[in-house]
């Protein structure tokens, strides 16, 4: 809420953006771009949308429906919260390295649904395997800040706009995992490890993979 009220009354918090912004760019070089690309890809919140489906399917097939019901209405309250909000306010974007679209710098598609969809899963992940809580949880910080920091350097986004995005993922994957752990009295079987795993990596990777080569 406090970095919504910031970004919509352009507030003095505000002037932090130009300096985050002009200090990402004077670290540009192509090859950095070029990997900036690849990683803000796994955050594009179409390929997570058909990630997601898949993962959906897989738990389905697991017979895992607390965890179906918990993800499908985290990626939906997500989807839906993005569109509400670059809705109800017009944040002009910064001029960089990308194309500079018309629809509204916040909040970042990329950053919130990357905070759903890897949050989302490093808790169920965690349920199944405490034992790689750490790893698990670790890896999907990365994998976010990551993705966070590219929108920075592509200057698809201004810093205020990355800071409401994490939050706005977080207060929705806290709101999903609450009701999730109060309905689910025993933690479901727990699938294949190795399984899980190749599924994840390969939901993730194959659309990510199309999508880089027709792009960069």
């Amino acid at each position: 809420i406090v970095a919504l009220l910031n970004v919509n009354y352009h507030t003095s918090f505000l002037s932090l953006n130009s300096h985050v912004h002009y200090f990402m760019q004077s670290f540009y070089n192509i090859n950095l771009r070029d990997l900036a690309i690849i990683i803000t890809a796994f955050g594009y919140y179409k390929l997570l949308v058909v990630s997601s489906g898949l993962i959906l399917i897989t738990l389905l097939l697991y017979k895992q429906k607390r965890e179906f019901i918990s993800f499908a209405t985290t990626i939906v309250l997500g989807v839906i919260a993005i569109a509400l909000f670059k809705h109800i306010i017009h944040s002009g974007r910064p001029l960089g390295i990308m194309h500079v679209k018309s629809e509204s710098s916040f909040p970042s598609g990329h950053t919130t649904m990357a905070t759903l969809f890897y949050g989302s899963l490093a808790f169920f992940s965690a349920h199944w395997f405490p034992k790689q809580r750490k790893i698990i949880f670790t890896t999907a910080v990365l994998c976010i800040l990551l993705i966070a920091l590219s929108r920075l350097y592509l200057s698809a986004h201004w810093i205020t706009d990355i800071i409401g995005s994490l939050l706005l993922g977080t207060a929705v994957i806290y709101f999903s995992q609450f009701i999730y752990v109060r309905q689910c009295t025993n933690i479901s079987p727990a699938p294949s490890g190795k399984l899980w795993i190749t599924c994840l990596s390969f939901f993730i990777l194959a659309p990510i993979t199309v999508y880089t080569t027709a792009t960069i």
